[in-house]
């Protein structure tokens, strides 16, 4: 029987494989039934919106409101139906991969209700919460939830239902479904961008060349040719001279190490390894040399190019050679789908999976087994790497402890799972086993009788957990149905591990074994999530994606390899042109669950795995060639390097996890840096090498040595690390604008500060699963200062013991919040678009936040159950902030609120460094110190024994199963307590054990029993005063069920007195001077106000200077920690309030009061119109119209930002939208100006006085300008042959006429305008009399105004200009 199910099971995946998974993406179905597609947009509609007669067979009723497809809409309320069902619909879904739908909704924020699509047997079904007016709801099939036996090859019916699922219908709703569709995947090319893009795109190319650096062909129009290799060389991409010839038309001749390559009129002279060239006969230099190949003749691809009189466009390893068209790849996004186009057809080579050998797929293995161990090369002798092999084998012994093959419920629960999540456990012992056992170093390492028991183990877990009864999916057989329980461990946790333990004792399992042991995975991907993994991009796609590749390459099956590494593409993407709007964006924001930043979280593991995946098919057949690749470098430089400072991220990505160390995520950047290091070109290998030296050497705040590593990553910094060619990077001076995520992030050398907004597109903070309840103000302006000499401020201590109501930099008034859960998709957006920031050179930065309390009008139930607690707030702000060189400027206005509590803006929140005992030392009961602690396991690297003891209640040691910790105190001591700390204390008890020993051989139990259940700090236990030099705590288990334990801190006390075991803490109070106007004063609990402050000075901190004054209130708090707090005071319901302060990091008092003297700022302007400073040391200013308005000689006709920076001759500018609504918008000046670098999106009109920007798609970012004062200085016009001899003049604003008898044909004629050719245009070409045979003259009228520039090489062929008049190239 258990064969008969096996062959079934594999029938089934097999024919799933057949009919779905081909190289290239998917068979065609045709077209199911009951529907019409719309052969574009690949969108099958399930609704008819044509006649009333069709709408009303859905059930719904027809409406003549709220129309979007077709003439009528669908109206539902639930009063009249709670469910309607829909039995005239398509019935073959299977070849489809995202629901759509659109309706208007009134009075129906937040509710809810299901759209279940059922099958013969079983069915599929998503919850929808409805938003307010007319929304779109996108849901991909992967994340639908399927019942046991559904297909989507069978639909039967359509059921809307509003109860059930544990809801009540909202009677008060009203819904109209004005567009219900399914989305078809395409096909080739057309599956990854869309076709119109495509059609473009080869339109373009036609009759021009593109190519890709390490690509082997070319593209011309819709033809894609194999050619000679294309060179990535001096970060430069290098062609054949011979394409020149071979697709652009040009002669081309090569002797030996010489070539002459002649096009357009123009003949280059070259020679291998050298920079001179001939030009016409002129000498000149090459940037890069060309150089030789064997037989093939070098050249800088894009030097070349202009050389020759070609229009070139690079995009990083891309090159497009050719006429004008080329410039239809121009584009005012970084993102552009016809450059990625270009690329991909230039790059991707379609590959035959039957010429993938087994010599290739071993080599991926051997790369993915020598990630997990290294090899016997590692340095043991190396005290660190010899530690994290100790660990390796601890852990793998204890689990081998574990095991019990005479349990037939589980080899290592001692009980039967109970969720998924225990079948992943079980499945990790193994793994840990079996890395003891391939860990060279190990004490278990290649132990035959351990290897007996891993083979024994992975049979068992296949025939009683992840086999082919689970396919079946028999209530009879199985041991849990895979539908009804968590989908990540069945299709991501689980086949990590077991990809990752099959790769290491591969050598000893069959072929069969291999296809039996990851057959429920592959039938997983083929039926569960295949269509959304092409589809799809995230974290979750790339886990399952590498997955699915190890499953191919352990299973050497060429067509599933093909298949996963086709489906990285989108795991590459940037989120600005991606549907879901989730994942990285261009600037380098991170936007995940809706709209939350969360660069911290999901942003860095996405980053974490990539390389391992991108290097292990690096170079193979089977490589990911496809551009997007690159974009992981954008991740590592700009997305994530200007938010880490010293090694520390900051909090505004780190969403709901308040409890992580901030420094834990660096060393998350550097290890995920050092996974791309065999992966990475030269140039961007050796600055992540940079990266990381700078990082271990000046981090002091993490430990790079520990086994958080693995012993590879280890081996590769100590390499790093002993290489005295690699140079840690230099100071970093940045200032960056993140607008997709409403962040700001400022660096100098000694300090960093970011800056923490959101708008009506961001949410503010996220608080699901009980985490970051009082997150409330995180993102309501909030700074975060971090110093290079204290980089331990921002740690989880910190954030669990700050007042949530006084975050720095924040506007708040004082009313209670409430902490409550908030569910995913429920977070609040303010009520303003108007926050984003403008960035001028990467130096210096303006922000601006309009800001809005937390509202809601009633009470809001969640489907959780959880509800929302109504609240009024009518406050308002107006704040921005301008970041420089030694200050940032915080800046508010138009503060009013009406609800009649204090309003206040928080200057500083600082915990302190140095701490005084308000509390004598002879009371507080002492700390033993311990000298030693060890795990009897580690299973998570990053989560070490030694975490329990750093303070830090942010960082854990987390064992499973049965696992002890063990303190040693160096000698025996008279114990009276112990406080242990359990994450999630305070929802759960763990079954502990507590044992003594003076020898640590002869133990005495103290403490059995379980915690107390409420409290995530220090439970404290009775010791008794016993005499020991070691204390171990053995866990069992938690009440959730689960196996884990997580001890954030263990501390222990010495002898008390008396009966009662008490521990008198120690109260502290900040001991850092606080200096105001030149006297330093004494602070405590108790509140100081004053009204004439000029200056603060806060000891090794930072000065903070107040221009305004105002009143300013001080307080130190005390407790285990203290708090330096400093706010000012805008009153009771304020009305028209604002605020100036200045922030001096590292200034002394000194220092602050000589800068209040004289201040490097000037404050320019500080109202609800417009908010100005100037720095003097630079000149360079921020403006923020916060309404239409004229400053400084600017007159803007919408709110914007701009950023200029004067010069004697010039000005830099760049502006900016907030709104991310602005379309085309004019700036006039009262200067005159010509330009020097425009923008594409950027024009001098007006002679020079007035600027054009067009914003549409800019979504908030920095458009810059570099300007010249005064107006451009035109020259003669004139066009010349290609002898020299002028044959036509005129001057500036005149016309040129040309004899109607003169043969323009082949002549090579320059026409000259202006002063300038950099990135300058020609303003009003008309050109008429292309007929020979009319009477008019050829006629080219040029109007040369002020702004006007250069343009020279206009060629005429025949009676054809080469390229549209208006956008004339300029050739030679």
């Amino acid at each position: 029987m258990k064969k008969l199910t096996k062959l079934l099971a594999l029938l089934l995946v097999t024919l799933s494989v057949t009919v779905s998974g081909t190289i290239a993406g998917y068979a065609a179905f045709g077209l199911p039934d009951g529907g019409s597609e719309d052969e574009e947009s690949k969108e099958l509609s399930i609704i008819d919106f044509s006649t009333m007669a069709s709408v009303l067979k859905t059930g719904f009723a027809p409406s003549a409101d709220h129309v979007k497809d077709g003439k009528f809409s669908a109206y539902w309320n639930h009063n009249n139906k709670t469910r309607v069902d829909m039995n005239n619909v398509p019935t073959d879904w299977s070849d489809y991969y995202e629901l759509n739908l659109s309706m208007f909704s009134k009075n129906a924020a937040g509710t809810k209700f299901v759209i279940v699509m059922v099958c013969d047997v079983g069915y599929f079904y998503t919850t929808i919460t409805a938003e307010e007016g007319q929304h779109d709801y996108s849901i991909s099939f992967g994340d639908i939830k399927a019942q046991p036996g559904s297909d989507w090859g069978g639909i039967k019916y359509v059921r809307f239902s509003a109860d059930g699922w544990s809801m009540t219908p909202s009677y008060d709703a009203e819904y109209w479904i004005n567009s219900f569709k399914i989305k078809k995947i395409g096909e080739g090319i057309e599956r990854l961008y869309p076709s119109a893009d495509v059609e473009a795109a080869y339109n373009a190319l036609e009759g021009n060349a593109a190519v890709y650096a390490g690509g082997r062909q070319v593209v011309s129009g819709k033809e894609v040719t194999p050619y000679k290799d294309i060179v990535w060389k001096n970060d430069v991409t290098y062609v054949p001279a011979d394409l020149f010839k071979d697709y652009l038309g040009a002669s081309v001749s090569t002797k030996e190490s010489e070539g002459e390559i002649s096009a357009n009129s123009v003949k280059l002279n070259i020679k291998a390894d050298s920079k001179n060239y001939t030009l016409n006969g002129k000498s000149g230099g090459f940037k890069n040399a060309p150089y030789k190949e064997a037989d093939t003749l070098y050249v800088p691809g894009e030097e070349t190019a202009e050389l020759l009189g070609y229009q070139t466009k690079v995009d990083k390893k891309l090159l497009i050679i050719g006429d004008a068209k080329v410039r239809n790849f121009d584009s005012y996004s970084k993102v552009s789908n016809m450059r990625e186009i270009a690329g991909y057809l230039a790059y991707h080579e379609d590959v035959d999976p039957k010429s993938i050998s087994k010599e290739e797929m071993k080599l991926a293995k051997d790369r993915w087994r020598y990630s997990l161990v290294g090899d016997e090369n590692i340095d043991l002798n190396d005290e660190s790497i010899k530690e994290i092999v100790r660990q390796i084998g601890l852990k793998g012994k204890a689990s081998w402890n574990l095991m019990d093959k005479s349990n037939p419920d589980s080899l290592f629960l001692g009980k039967a799972p109970e969720n998924s999540a225990n079948m992943t456990t079980e499945y990790g012992q193994i793994y840990y086993m079996t890395l003891a056992w391939a860990q060279y170093g190990s004490e278990l390492y290649h132990n035959e009788e351990l290897l007996e028991d891993i083979l024994y183990a992975l049979d068992w877990m296949f025939e009683n957990r992840y086999g082919y009864d689970e396919i079946e999916n028999d209530p009879n057989k199985v041991w849990r149905d895979h539908t009804l329980t968590n989908w990540y461990d069945w299709q991501i946790a689980t086949p990590q591990i077991l990809t990752n333990t099959m790769m290491l004792v591969e050598d000893y399992l069959t072929p069969e074994q291999k296809t039996d042991y990851l057959a429920f995975f592959q039938y997983w991907v083929h039926n569960r999530c295949y269509n959304s993994m092409h589809v799809d991009a995230g974290m979750n796609v790339l886990f399952t994606d590498k997955n699915w590749i190890g499953s191919s390459l352990l299973r050497e099956n060429g067509v599933d390899l093909l298949d996963a590494v086709s489906c990285l593409h989108n795991c590459f993407s940037w989120a600005d042109t991606f549907s879901t709007r989730e994942g990285f964006y261009s600037d380098g924001s991170y936007v995940f669950h809706y709209k939350h930043p969360m660069s911290a979280q999901y942003g860095m593991q996405q980053f974490e795995q990539s390389g391992p995946v991108l290097s292990l098919i690096s170079g193979t057949s089977f490589d990911f060639k496809n551009p997007r690749r690159e974009n992981i470098f954008d991740w590592t430089f700009d997305a994530y390097e200007p938010i880490i400072y010293d090694g520390a991220i900051f909090r505004f990505v780190k969403g709901r996890s308040v409890n992580s160390s901030d420094h834990g995520y660096g060393r998350q950047f550097v290890k995920g840096m050092l996974n791309l290091l065999e992966f990475a070109d030269s140039e961007n290998s050796a600055n992540m090498k940079s990266l990381i030296k700078y990082y271990v050497e000046t981090e002091k705040a993490t430990n790079y040595s520990d086994s958080s590593l693995s012993v590879c990553q280890r081996q590769q910094i100590l390499d790093i690390m002993n290489d005295e060619n690699i140079k840690p990077r230099e100071d970093y001076y940045i200032s960056k604008t993140y607008y997709n995520m409403d962040k700001v992030a400022h660096q100098r050398k000694t300090w960093a500060i970011g800056i923490s907004m959101s708008s009506s597109r961001i949410y503010d903070y996220e608080c699901i699963h009980g985490e970051n309840l009082t997150g409330w103000y995180t993102s309501d302006g909030m700074t975060q200062l971090m110093l290079q000499n204290d980089q331990k401020q921002f740690t989880v201590n910190y954030w669990n013991n700050v007042d949530p109501y006084k975050y720095p930099g924040t506007t708040v008034d004082t009313q209670k919040r409430d902490a409550h859960t908030i569910d995913t998709g429920n977070a609040f957006v303010k009520d303003f678009d108007f926050v984003g920031g403008a960035t001028i050179d990467g130096e210096y930065s303006t922000a601006a936040q309009k800001l809005n309390g937390f509202h809601l009008d009633k009470d809001k139930t969640q489907s959780t159950g959880n509800v929302i607690k109504a609240h009024k707030s009518t406050l308002v702000a107006q704040k921005s902030w301008f970041m420089f060189d030694d200050e940032v400027v915080c800046l508010g206005a138009g503060i009013n609120a009406d609800d009649g509590f204090d309003v206040r803006t928080i200057v500083e929140n600082r915990k302190a460094n140095k701490m005084e005992s308000l509390i004598p030392e002879d009371q507080i009961t002492p700390e033993i110190e311990v000298k030693a602690v060890e795990a009897s396991q580690t299973p998570q690297a990053e989560n070490t024994a030694e975490n329990t003891l750093d303070r830090d209640y942010g960082t854990k040691w987390a064992g499973e199963g049965a696992c002890d910790i063990t303190y040693d105190f160096g000698e025996v001591k008279t114990v009276g307590m112990a406080g242990f700390a359990f994450l999630n204390g305070n929802k759960r008890t763990q079954k502990i054990d507590i044992d003594v020993s003076t020898d640590g051989e002869n133990w005495t139990k103290i403490f059995s029993g379980n915690s107390g259940g409420k409290t995530e700090g220090l439970e404290i236990f009775d010791l008794k005063n016993t005499e020991a030099r070691y204390v171990r705590l053995d866990s069992y288990g938690n009440s959730d069920g689960g196996g884990w334990v997580s001890l954030s801190e263990a501390v222990f006390y010495g002898a008390y007195t008396g009966t009662e075991a008490k521990v008198v803490e120690p109260v502290y109070v900040a001991a850092e001077k606080i200096n105001v106007n030149g006297e330093n004063i004494t602070l405590g609990e108790d509140e100081y106000t004053t009204d004439d402050t000029s200056y603060v000075s806060m000891e090794n901190v930072a000065g903070y200077y107040f221009p305004e004054k105002g009143s300013l209130t001080m307080r130190k708090t005390s407790g285990t920690t203290s708090f330096f707090e400093m706010w000012l005071n805008h009153g009771v319901s304020p009305k028209g309030q604002g605020y100036a302060y200045v922030i001096l990091p590292n200034m002394t008092a000194e220092q602050t009061k000589q800068y209040a003297e004289n201040p490097g700022i000037e404050i320019l302007s500080n109202t609800d119109k417009i908010s100005a400073v100037r720095d003097k040391s630079t000149g360079t200013t921020g403006v923020v119209f916060w309404e239409p308005g004229t400053f400084d000689g600017f007159t803007v006709e919408k709110p914007m930002i701009l950023m200029y920076k004067e010069t004697s001759d010039g000005l830099s500018l760049v502006v900016s939208d907030p709104t991310h609504k602005l379309s085309e918008q004019t700036i006039k000046t009262n200067r005159t100006l010509s330009a020097a670098e425009l923008d594409h999106r950027a024009e001098l009109t007006d002679g020079g006085t007035s600027i054009k920007i067009n914003f549409t798609g800019s979504d908030g970012e920095s458009i810059a300008l570099k300007l010249r004062k005064g107006a451009v200085a035109a020259k003669n016009m004139y066009f010349t042959d290609k002898k020299g001899n002028v044959i036509a003049s005129a001057n500036a604003g005149q016309s040129v006429i040309v004899a109607a008898d003169t043969d323009l044909s082949d002549k090579n004629m320059t026409m000259q305008v202006g002063q300038y050719s950099t990135n300058n245009r020609l303003v009003g070409i008309d050109i008429g009399g292309y007929n020979k045979d009319s009477a008019n003259p050829y006629t080219m009228q040029v109007t040369a105004q002020n702004g006007a520039a250069t343009l020279r090489g206009f060629l005429w062929r025949g009676m054809t200009p080469v390229c549209e008049a208006s956008i004339l190239p300029i050739l030679s």
